[in-house]
Formats: C-alpha cells, structure tokens, sequence
C-alpha cells in the first residue's frame, strides 16, 4: 500500500490541510484490541521498524479533529467549529473518502492521486482540485527501508533547528504506539510544536496534533478510533449526491508562479498594475523578497519579511469595486492608520485585512495580533 508513503502534493496540501491530514492518517490499521504500550525504542529504531510495517489492504475508521484554533466568540454570529468527527475509508489504490460533520456543518472529501473533491451538501456542490499529469511513481530507491543509521543521521540535523522528544510508548485507539514532538528552537513564530503519533507495529500515523508556544493541550489534532481493516468497495468511495450538483473547477497557481522572487521593490513589483508597499524592515524584520502572482485575471504581489515560521506575508492586490467578503464582516473590526480592516486572531498566528487608497492589503504572520496590527499600520 505504497500510496500511504507517498501521498499528496504540495499544491493539496494548501488547499485542503484537512483532507491531507486525513490521509496522513489513512493507514491506521488493525484493532487488536490490545492496550498495552509497546517496550522503549530509541527514536531512531521505533521509526525505522515503522517503515516496515505490514500495511492494510483498506481501512474504515472513525476520527475525531479538535479545533481550539480560534478562541470563542472570534466569529460573531457565525457557529462555533470547535471541532468535527467523521467517518474515513481508504482503498490500496490510494482513494480516500471521508465524510465529516461540526454541528449543521457537513462535508463530503474524496480523492486520489487524480486530484480532490468536496461536496457541500448545503449549497450541493463540488469543489474539484485536479492534479495535471500523471502521478509519479515513488523513488524506492533499493527498494529497502532507510537504515537506522541514516535516520540517526536525519534526526541530529533536525536537532539543530528544534527540539525533538524521544520515541514515547503510549497507546493509541487501543493500539500499542509511539509518539514523538517536534518544536522549533526559533523562527517558529507562536508555532510550539507538532506531536505525531504511530502503531508501533505497522508504523501507520493514527493522531496528529499541533500546539501553540507555551501551551500544553494542543490547538488542533486529528486522532483516529474505532478502527477496522479490509477491502473497500468502490461504493464506499463515491458520493451519490455529487454526481448531479453544481461543480465548481479550482486552480491554484502553479509553482513556478512562486519562484524567482526579488529582494528590490523596482524589480519585484514590475507588471503589478498599482503601487506596491514594501518598507526596507517590518516590525524589525528585514524584507527578504518581492514579487508578482498572476491570479486568474487579476495580478498579485507577495512581500515577505523575516525568515522561517516566524515570517511575515503581505499581500496586496487593487481593491475591487465591491464590498469585502461576507466572511469578514463577522470579524473583529480594526482601524488601520484610519483604513478600517477587520481581524483574524487566532492560537498560531494573525491575518489583518483592509484597504487603503486603491489597494487591498493583507497581511499574514505567526504572531500576535498587536505585532499584526503594528505591521499593517507599517505598510499602509
């Protein structure tokens, strides 16, 4: 089932973290029913006995995401998303489909090395990311599983840009498993770490969790239960409802669009088609490049200070002729050197949006909203 080692590109990891994320734990496996933890590893050998690991030839399981991302109230009027449960199937084909649901919200994702599809029941349509070409076949290399040498090697140079536990027993939806955290020694801006838990026998992710810099509970995580494994029909990867709804084609730049960008203003805002704001520093970030994105028919560009997790993106584009999105209008209002904008604090980071003298600006960063707000008011 080598589509479980290989899975998702770039560009759907953008798009839809959540359904990524679920694949990533798309091969959890085997209810033994066993709740004993597995002996004490080094981390080194726990990850190299998880790369040979027997894996299902399909799996339907429960999982549950918890969402303590934006603190309460942060959306006025709007229902509270503290979290989903949903119900996942993979075939060895590398399909996937998993339904979820947060209160009235419901959703429908499926996909497959062809691309990926939601369907949102409410409005009854499909949103459909295709990936162009074929996929390409994983480099296997030998064909053998990375030995614990190089991994050893592996983790001492992650060792010099963050902190990393050690393979922790634990259990895991009744399965023996190790988990280990990995936390940024710096540039990771409020990021405090991500925790990644596996079954100790077949080396298959069943929990992933994120958590913001000095907090203990983590802001989001994705853990899978009531698991079982076997064959998965096609029947149980199809949405019957999304063959007669509404479709909607997504794209998304490609990457070359994101490449080649300038540390000079002059050259990196060429063809904008308006005034590009990009001071020298940032809230004490040095401007590290400036450049232009196409966007369908509109033009924007992308400005980013700092380095790391820790980076600052400005997004300026010309302001449309219509009122801001709906969305925003839920969101905390902000005066920006007079402009109003509105605000989107949350647990890892800050987006502060608003427009000023023709320009619509966006600014995004792993930081607090006070340090948002300063930068917004820098730019403008």
């Amino acid at each position: 089932m080598s589509i479980f080692r290989r899975m998702s590109t770039a560009r759907l990891l953008v798009v839809l973290a959540v359904a990524v994320m679920a694949v990533a734990v798309a091969g959890i496996a085997f209810a033994r029913g066993s709740n004993d933890k597995p002996p004490p590893k080094p981390l080194a050998d726990a990850i190299s006995s998880a790369f040979t690991g027997t894996l299902p030839k399909g799996v339907t399981a429960d999982i549950t995401f918890t969402n303590n991302l934006l603190p309460a109230g942060t959306l006025d009027g709007q229902e509270s998303l503290s979290g989903a449960t949903g119900r996942l199937w993979v075939s060895d084909s590398g399909r996937f489909r998993l339904d979820v649901k947060s209160g009235s919200h419901q959703a429908q994702i499926t996909g497959g090395p062809s691309g990926l599809s939601l369907y949102d029941p409410k409005t009854d349509t499909v949103y459909r990311l295709p990936v162009s070409g074929s996929p390409k076949p994983a480099d296997s290399g030998n064909g053998m599983p990375p030995m614990v040498g190089s991994i050893g090697q592996a983790i001492s140079k992650l060792s010099s840009v963050a902190t990393i536990t050690g393979a922790t027993p634990t259990t895991i939806a009744g399965q023996p498993a190790y988990s280990v955290k990995v936390s940024p020694l710096h540039d990771g801006g409020l990021l405090g770490g991500v925790e990644v838990g596996w079954d100790a026998v077949h080396g298959i992710p069943l929990r992933v969790a994120v958590y913001s810099r000095g907090q203990s509970d983590p802001v989001l995580a994705l853990t899978a239960t009531d698991i079982s494994y076997g064959a998965v029909s096609d029947s149980q990867l199809t949405v019957p409802d999304a063959d007669t709804a509404h479709v909607v084609d997504l794209k998304l730049p490609s990457a070359s669009a994101f490449e080649g960008g300038h540390p000079t203003v002059s050259s990196g805002a060429k063809g904008a088609g308006f005034p590009v704001s990009a001071p020298d520093t940032l809230i004490g970030l040095p401007r590290q490049s400036v450049r232009v994105i196409s966007a369908g028919d509109h033009r924007v560009a992308l400005v980013v200070y700092g380095q790391g997790l820790g980076a600052l993106a400005v997004v300026q584009q010309a302001a449309g002729s219509g009122d801001e999105p709906s969305a925003l209008s839920h969101l905390p209002a902000v005066s920006v050197g007079g402009a109003a904008g509105h605000e989107l604090a949350t647990a890892l980071g800050t987006v502060v949006r608003f427009q000023k003298d023709g320009v619509a600006y966006t600014v995004i960063g792993s930081v607090p909203p006070v340090a948002a707000e300063a930068a917004a008011r820098a730019i403008s």
